[in-house]
């Protein structure tokens, strides 16, 4: 693509995402999606990275014990592996997670 045929490609786009949203007012209810939400929608991409990252209940259970780990460890690969098993995680997962 060229950098000229830039705007038009822009313009298609818009023209489609303009037919899109007038046939899913039409006829969105006639797609058996549910209520589930959005997959691409920001605010479920953040709470998967944030769930990815920290196990929110393993936290939760073992926060004091986790602060106290993370102040007191030499290296984040100290603390990542007497961290992983209060989330539930394993050594490498966790250390991953961790540095990420």
């Amino acid at each position: 693509m060229k950098t000229s045929q830039l705007p038009d490609f822009v313009d298609a786009l818009r023209l489609v995402g303009g037919r899109i949203d007038r046939l899913w007012d039409s006829e969105g209810t006639d797609y058996p999606f549910g209520d589930a939400p959005d997959d691409n929608d920001p605010s479920s991409i953040r709470q998967r990275r944030i769930e990815y990252l920290v196990p929110p209940d393993n936290l939760e259970a073992h926060l004091p014990e986790f602060v106290e780990i993370l102040l007191s460890s030499q290296d984040m690969h100290d603390a990542s592996t007497i961290v992983a098993p209060l989330l539930g995680l394993q050594e490498e997962e966790a250390l991953y997670r961790l540095n990420t």
